[in-house]
């Protein structure tokens, strides 16, 4: 185990650099953000999976559903379909991904 601290220490500090490198860029704003009328909560990296976001999402809408609408914007891992589609009691895993049929 402390082998591979040793091995991945250096790819961290490098990805821990990159990640200083872009936040910086959009404080800065050199890199554009986008701004919307309605509140948004991103949960998670994109392109990170089994780090407890599906549980943390759920958790979230119950604490929030009562006071706000609320709604789920997720890719669709797993899909055959592209393109926006919403959910509805019909939708498969195929259709949507596995994650909003489980939401």
């Amino acid at each position: 185990m402390k082998l591979i601290k040793i091995i991945l220490l250096p790819i961290a500090l490098i990805y821990g650099i990159i990640m200083s490198l872009r936040n910086t860029l959009f404080y800065w704003k050199i890199l554009p953000s986008k701004k919307y009328d309605v509140p948004v909560i991103s949960v998670g990296n994109l392109s990170i999976g089994g780090t407890g976001k599906t549980p943390h999402i759920e958790y979230l809408v119950h604490l929030l559903q009562e006071q706000y609408s609320v709604a789920i914007l997720s890719r669709g891992y797993k899909r055959t379909t592209k393109g926006f589609l919403l959910a509805n009691e019909e939708s498969t895993i195929q259709k949507i991904g596995d994650e909003p049929l489980q939401y």
